[in-house]
């Protein structure tokens, strides 16, 4: 049984990760639109996180960050599904880490220096933590609700078959499917964010 204190921790922690998620896309709407050369569907986003804009992107992504922490400290508070589940706490700080240092070397990606690779690494290294994060939290998921592990299932298939599929992608179409994959991502951290959220008001309404 939570106390109310962690109710109240995985209520915060819930909406600190939609908070997040919103922000990493209105950022990219935004600078999107303040800078009129950028072409999102051939152009990647570390394209449009480079001059006098660049911190309308980054912003978002530090918040969004901020976000995926706030995930991990919620599922470290919830202890729902013992040592995987706590596992999963620590690959979603693991993911904010990443997160913040791929939005920290956007400005490298596609030049030829030490920033580009740390810039790469760290992009091959999400897809790797995300697979990790899906494969320790679906169990606990489909504790909590069926539906909650049907989309977990679906969510991990779709990201590790999809993902790589960008390395292949035409290059006209390279900033889309990027922004495909992104999106894909949001909404994984956002179903996380909403049960967290729905647990931290259950307890909350029953206290």
């Amino acid at each position: 049984m939570l106390s109310a204190v962690e109710r109240k921790i995985l209520f915060v922690c819930g909406v600190g990760g939609l908070i997040g998620c919103l922000a990493v896309v209105f950022g990219n709407l935004v600078g999107i639109l303040v800078y009129e050369q950028h072409d999102p569907i051939s152009e990647t986003i570390s394209k449009l996180a480079v001059g006098q804009y660049a911190w309308i992107v980054d912003s978002g992504m530090y918040m969004f960050a901020a976000g995926l922490m706030a995930c991990a400290f919620g599922l470290y508070r919830w202890s729902w599904a013992g040592a995987r589940w706590r596992a999963a706490s620590n690959f979603f700080a693991l993911l904010s880490i990443d997160i913040t240092v791929i939005a920290l070397f956007n400005q490298y990606a596609g030049s030829h220096n030490a920033g580009m690779k740390v810039h790469t690494y760290a992009v091959y290294t999400l897809y790797v933590l995300v697979c990790l994060t899906v494969f320790f939290v679906i169990g606990g998921l489909r504790e909590i609700s069926g539906l909650w592990g049907r989309y977990a299932l679906w969510f991990g298939l779709s990201w590790s078959v999809l993902t790589p599929l960008y390395l292949v992608t035409p290059t006209e179409w390279n900033g889309a499917y990027e922004r495909f994959l992104g999106l894909l991502l949001v909404g994984g951290v956002t179903a996380i964010s909403w049960v967290l959220l729905r647990r931290g008001r259950r307890y909350l309404a029953q206290g």
